[in-house]
């Protein structure tokens, strides 16, 4: 294989900064979203884990072993053109690449599970376990699809990273990424939908009912990053290119954000006991000040020299404190909205 870089070609390009940005924020954001979501559960609510949580927790293992495999795959050359790694680094890139391929599935499949069973778990004995049973079988069967395709898509196994030996590859990279995208966006709408009838059944206002979609329409996002990956996948492998380590910084950073995003929307419903436990700490600290502000005003509150009585100091208190109380109203407890099913 031919590794020369092309005539007038840049080699000191690199988009290394903006993959390892890519990378750490988007995982920064999903620990963050998990550790409180444990925290809500064991300390605040002392509810204790069940399965959606248990589930999210190996969905977390997948995609921090995901987030390193990626960091490993920057710092050696994905981001910057292959001709200065050689053969070298294009059997990295492909051996790295293998592995990312079955932990991004892997996170997502339990991502999902996770979802699953928090449904089953908040609207306890109703007929959305039907669904949920359907949609965890289609999950499952795309996960085991993608991973044993993604293991055999050569033989021997090993050519597929090693360019050495000889080897039968037999899949089209352009209908691989069809057909991995495909079913997983379609479970993502499925999943955002699929509570929402269940929600509007409920004897509740239209106000709260609205609120409580919008909890879970939040999690749509993740439906647009499936669809953005999928238009960056076709449009890099457009063109046939040795030049894997560049042309794959567009999927390579839409993978890392899908996969840590969709555990960070699956960990927003459970987060409410930690907003209502930071309400409760802001309160009181807001009502301490009041009580210290009102009695400064009753003891210093006198005429002055000009025979005015002074400015009362509670004024924008009050009012950051009236509209803090208002948004704090808006925000409905999406779990106690429903009946406890038993553990």
């Amino acid at each position: 294989m031919d590794l020369t870089p092309p005539a007038g070609l840049d080699l000191s390009e690199s988009k290394r900064p903006e993959l390892y940005g890519a990378y750490s924020a988007t995982y920064a954001l999903a620990l963050v979203a998990f550790g409180l979501r444990m925290l809500s559960r064991t300390l605040i609510s002392k509810v204790g884990l069940w399965w959606d949580d248990y589930l999210m927790c190996i969905a977390m293992l997948t995609a921090t072993a995901n987030f390193a495999i990626m960091i490993d795959w920057v710092n050696h050359g994905v981001g910057q053109h292959i001709y200065l790694y050689g053969m070298p680094g294009l059997h990295h890139f492909l051996l790295n690449l293998f592995v990312v391929e079955i932990l991004y599935t892997l996170s997502i499949c339990f991502t999902k599970y996770s979802i699953l069973m928090f449904y089953w778990r908040i609207f306890g004995m109703s007929n959305i376990r039907y669904p949920i049973y359907l949609i965890g079988f289609v999950v499952t069967g795309w996960g085991l699809g993608v991973i044993f395709t993604t293991i055999f898509q050569c033989l021997p196994v090993h050519g597929f990273w090693d360019k050495t030996i000889p080897s039968h590859c037999g899949v089209n990279v352009n209908n691989f990424f069809i057909g991995n995208a495909v079913p997983n966006i379609l479970t993502d709408w499925a999943l955002l939908t699929l509570p929402l009838p269940y929600i509007w059944k409920l004897q509740r206002s239209a106000s709260q009912k609205l609120a409580l979609t919008g909890v879970f329409v939040m999690g749509g996002f993740i439906c647009i990053i499936s669809i953005v990956r999928l238009v960056i996948m076709l449009n890099a492998y457009k063109v046939p290119s040795l030049d894997e380590t560049w042309v794959f910084v567009g999927p390579s950073k839409w993978t890392a954000v899908e996969t840590n995003i969709g555990i960070v929307s699956a960990c927003l419903p459970s987060l409410r006991p930690v907003l209502t436990f930071m309400k409760q700490k802001v309160s009181s600290t807001k009502g301490s000040r009041d009580e210290s502000l009102q009695e400064s005003y009753k003891r210093y509150g006198s005429l002055h020299s000009s025979g005015k009585r002074g400015k009362r100091l509670g004024d924008e208190d009050e009012t950051a404190l009236t509209l803090t109380a208002i948004s704090v109203r808006t925000t409905l407890d999406v779990e106690a909205s429903y009946p406890a099913v038993a553990r």
